[in-house]
């Protein structure tokens, strides 16, 4: 199908298609994303970070100019944006890279427990068959 300007003239067999076109104010709350700030520290080992606080999210109340054609939204563009709660910044701290290095072997975090002794049951062939002794013998 051609497209044809308003001012064209309109012949025997055209197609015209009629496109509603309507605008609205639209007004939603919505959240706001809060950034993150990065503190460097020679606390950390190198590629290590830690949260210090925190972020929370804020919130604001936007004002939309919307489009429609036939019932579709075709376009939106904020008209007024008004902050109603202010984001906080999560702070993370980071390691510096020319800072502490990794150790090249870190001691595990798990505590070595010595197992109880254990008792096991053996015969003793030279006296009597049937006789059973318990011997103890200790885990290393």
């Amino acid at each position: 199908m051609k497209s044809r300007k308003a001012e064209d003239n309109v012949s025997s067999g055209d197609v015209i298609r009629v496109v509603r076109i309507r605008t609205e104010e639209i007004t939603e709350n919505g959240a706001v994303a809060y950034s993150t700030v990065y503190e460097d520290t020679e606390e950390l080992y190198e590629g290590e970070t830690e949260t210090k606080t925190e972020g929370v999210e804020g919130e604001a109340k936007v004002t939309y100019t919307v489009t429609y054609a036939d019932g579709e939204e075709e376009n939106r563009v904020v008209k007024t944006k008004e902050v109603l709660k202010e984001a906080k910044s999560a702070v993370q701290k980071r390691s510096r890279t020319s800072s502490r290095m990794l150790p090249a072997h870190r001691p595990p975090l798990s505590i070595a427990l010595r197992a109880p002794a254990l008792h096991t049951m053996h015969r003793q062939a030279p006296s009597h068959p049937s006789a059973l002794h318990r011997r103890s013998v200790m885990s290393p």
